[in-house]
């Protein structure tokens, strides 16, 4: 796990039931989550990247009952990291909301169940053999009998006065304040929206900006487990509160950052603003030396040098202690010999050479130096550990971390910005 501070106001990328894990009990003040639905439709497919593909094929092919399952570990994990005084909505429709409404029950007690919300909203299409769909379902629960709520009051506009109560008039007549019932009226993103990102679930900033009101207070930590294109992270942040977003599609992870900072994903922030971002090979030539190294690092689980430089020719070292050099460009003999120099002060038989490529002499050089002392140098390209190759690892017997050390590459300096 990861100290909550350090995840706050970033994105994370990846399926959420691995990347909750990063998470601390009880660390999260408010969680909402928009899942896929169990409709089955291509347009769950949304950004079609592969880690997404593999998801969507494992969600559907065992139907409604895997589709359950494949939500309560990810609502379990919602659980564990909510705090006690925390809520979270849930939005669903009709395919699976009345077997996650069960499940909810189980997970956060029924007792805590607050509310069905109904979002209803008017788009085009009907249908002759039924009644025309045109609302979703969001569950409302806590996780105790404790929890933020700020009642909200709205204005109605009326023609003329009904009953007793304190009237109020403004440009569009005559209105009075009442407490919000739970059927909610609120737009749905149409093509012609200016909200509109090209992500055909989008949700209206509106629903998401009376959600977090209502349940969360300046200052607080906002999670959404399925983040998309970021709505409910732009509102958090436009409200004041601290947000971690988490999708398993890197384009849904670039095109919410880019929502949040009003620009392109820089190389740069990858460190900072999207962690596990899968960085592809001509990205890498915009890294400083330091930063090709870390990204190195967090590749491969392993851990850190504690001196960033000087480091007597080793920069990190595996789980079984097998220390490996980066290289951001292409290998060449000194560096085999450094490398293996290292190796035999720090008393080890083996290491790992990492770079760009790999020239034959330095094949040769391993060779060479491998006849006089049996030393065993594995070298790696930038493109194998792009692609997740570690065969060569596995063969010489070389044991990877199982959980990422992000917290020693995420920024100290924070921008005063992102400490808010």
């Amino acid at each position: 796990m990861i100290e909550i501070q350090r995840l706050q106001n970033r994105i994370i990328c990846g399926d959420c039931l691995e990347k909750l894990q990063y998470l601390p009990n009880e660390s999260v003040d408010f969680i909402y989550l928009d899942p896929p639905f169990g409709s089955g439709k291509d347009y769950e497919i949304i950004w079609g990247n592969g880690a997404e593909l593999k998801a969507y094929g494992d969600r559907w092919e065992g139907g409604i009952n895997h589709y359950i399952g494949w939500m309560r570990e990810r609502l379990e994990q919602c659980h564990r990291v909510l705090k006690s005084t925390g809520s979270i909505y849930l939005h669903a429709d009709k395919h699976a909301v009345h077997y996650l409404k069960v499940m909810m029950d189980e997970i956060f007690d029924r007792k805590n169940f607050r509310n069905e919300i109904i979002w209803s909203y008017r788009t085009g299409g009907a249908s002759k053999r039924h009644w025309s769909r045109k609302h979703d379902n969001i569950l409302f629960y806590t996780k105790s009998n404790k929890w933020t709520f700020n009642l909200i009051k709205e204005k109605v506009y009326y023609e003329k006065k009904f009953f007793k109560g304190d009237y109020h008039h403004d440009e569009k007549g005559m209105f009075v304040y009442v407490h919000p019932r739970d059927v909610w009226e609120i737009k749905a993103v149409l093509n012609v929206s200016k909200e509109r990102i090209g992500y055909p679930t989008q949700k209206p900033e509106a629903l998401l900006e009376k959600i977090i009101r209502a349940s969360s207070n300046e200052g607080d930590i906002v999670l959404d487990p399925f983040a998309g294109g970021g709505t409910t992270l732009a509102v958090a942040k436009k409200l004041k509160r601290k947000f971690i977003g988490i999708d398993v599609s890197p384009i849904a992870c670039t095109t919410a950052y880019k929502r949040l900072y009003g620009e392109a994903l820089r190389v740069k922030d990858t460190f900072r603003k999207i962690i596990d971002y899968p960085i592809r090979e001509v990205d890498l030539d915009s890294l400083t030396g330091l930063q090709f190294q870390q990204w190195v690092t967090i590749q491969l689980n392993a851990i850190p040098s504690k001196r960033q430089t000087s480091d007597g020719g080793i920069d990190g070292t595996f789980m079984d202690g097998t220390p490996f050099e980066v290289k951001k460009g292409a290998l060449s003999r000194p560096h085999v010999q450094k490398l293996h120099s290292a190796i035999v002060t720090a008393r080890k038989k083996k290491g790992v050479l990492i770079g760009k490529s790999i020239p034959r002499t330095v094949y040769e050089k391993i060779a060479e130096l491998k006849k006089i002392d049996k030393i065993n140098i594995i070298v790696l390209t930038t493109q194998e550990i792009i692609d997740k190759d570690f065969s060569k690892l596995s063969s010489a017997g070389i044991r990877m971390q199982e959980k990422k050390l992000y917290d020693f590459f995420l920024e100290e300096n924070d921008s005063e910005e992102e400490k808010k």
